[in-house]
């Protein structure tokens, strides 16, 4: 019989050890629980307060500033087509169109005022206008540049009293130039003409 409990007794009482329950950590004192919870609820309400400034910020100020920066590129095609408008309407009564020789050499790049002083060719047209110079403008596309062209062409369009309604200048490629007193750049399709090829077709002046 005590042979029998000397076996017995230690595997019991290792039983017992393993089975007792584990303790569990002690729970925050409510008072630093509800600090805590504080804290970050105002941590969380501070990330939303910025998130909300910085979507204002966006949503007021990128659309001014993509405004800014179509508003002078979407005025140059206004324009281009409002003279190319007068033009298929009947509304021009003359054409004046200078040129300065394409090969011709100079010093500096041809301005608008020496356009005037050197060109090689003067050119009036009055009959026949929209039949002429309707497919000028058409299909061209038009921005505004910083470019300085040298200029070879120049092409002044008259209301039938005589008044100056739109004035076109361009290089001798046709790419740079002044559309009503606006620096700008040309843009024409793939297959396309460039102004300056229309218009020696117009004026069947030589390259």
């Amino acid at each position: 019989m005590d042979y029998w409990y000397a076996i017995v007794s230690p595997v019991a009482k290792s039983t017992e050890k393993t089975s007792k329950p584990r303790c569990s950590p002690p729970a925050l004192p409510q008072p630093w629980r509800t600090s805590l919870q504080r804290r970050l609820s105002d941590v969380l309400m501070g990330l939303n307060t910025m998130k909300r400034i910085y979507m204002l910020i966006f949503f007021l100020i990128v659309p001014v500033l993509m405004s800014a920066q179509t508003s002078s590129r979407d005025d140059s095609q206004v324009e281009l087509e409002k003279l190319a408008s007068l033009v298929k309407q009947g509304a021009v009564g003359k054409v004046r169109v200078l040129h300065v020789h394409d090969s011709m050499l100079t010093r500096v790049a041809v301005s608008k005022d020496a356009l005037h002083s050197i060109a090689t060719s003067t050119q009036d047209f009055s009959d026949q206008i929209a039949e002429k110079f309707g497919s000028l403008l058409s299909g061209v596309s038009v921005k505004a540049d910083n470019h300085t062209p040298d200029l070879r062409w120049g092409v002044f369009f008259y209301d039938p009293q005589g008044q100056e309604i739109g004035s076109l200048f361009v290089d001798k490629f046709g790419q740079y130039g002044y559309l009503n007193g606006q620096t700008v750049s040309f843009e024409m399709g793939t297959f396309a003409r460039s102004l300056a090829k229309r218009l020696h077709k117009i004026t069947g002046i030589p390259n």
